[in-house]
């Protein structure tokens, strides 16, 4: 309620003061919650919303921005070199597939972190496959790539599977409770639901 006020009013009293103040400024909100979805929930103010929602750029998240991908990898190799004072090393063709793969649940940020590891481990020239976590990055892979991945993963999928299933089936079927207790985003579920085959669950 505060903050609208001073929206609407263009003004804001400082601490232990007692004239209010005129004020320019401009505000940028960001957030990757449906706020459409809060409002009717009661969480979000409604004229609040209104007020925010002058001009709104959506940036989707990195699985749907294939060809970012590989720019953001680089630049993230040269700053993570920049730091450690080393030569860039490249990128081999079979690495950057394995980043094209991936879902990124964990969005830019994974994707940094991943390849600041690749830079530290790696001691030759190039990023291989191999200086990446493969095994949690092929967990991920889409359906139409399942077939595609090695035989030592496919164990670990089915396990990931029954434990997706039988925590969904704890929680009703309420996908956000399970992403939850899962310790994943509601839209990762979702797509690992899709790449098992598995129709969404209807609310009752």
């Amino acid at each position: 309620a505060k903050l609208l006020r001073v929206i609407e009013a263009k003004q804001t009293t400082r601490v232990g003061g007692l004239v209010p103040r005129s004020i320019d400024v401009r505000i940028v909100a960001a957030t990757n919650r449906s706020l459409s979805e809060d409002i009717e929930a009661g969480r979000f103010r409604r004229d609040l919303y209104f007020r925010l929602n002058a001009a709104v750029v959506t940036v989707p998240p990195l699985r749907e921005r294939a060809a970012d991908i590989e720019p953001l990898a680089r630049e993230f190799m040269a700053r993570a070199c920049r730091d450690l004072s080393r030569a860039v090393p490249s990128l081999s063709d079979a690495a950057l597939g394995l980043l094209h793969r991936h879902l990124w649940p964990g969005n830019v940020r994974e994707l940094r972190n991943f390849i600041e590891r690749a830079v530290l481990i790696a001691s030759g020239p190039e990023l291989l496959p191999e200086h990446f976590p493969i095994g949690q990055m092929a967990a991920a892979l889409p359906v139409h790539r399942w077939q595609e991945r090695p035989a030592a993963t496919r164990g670990g999928d089915d396990a990931e599977r029954e434990r997706i299933l039988s925590v969904l089936s704890e929680c009703g079927g309420n996908q956000s409770r399970a992403a939850k207790m899962l310790g994943i985003a509601r839209s990762t579920l979702v797509l690992r639901l899709e790449s098992y085959g598995v129709p969404r669950p209807r609310k009752a």
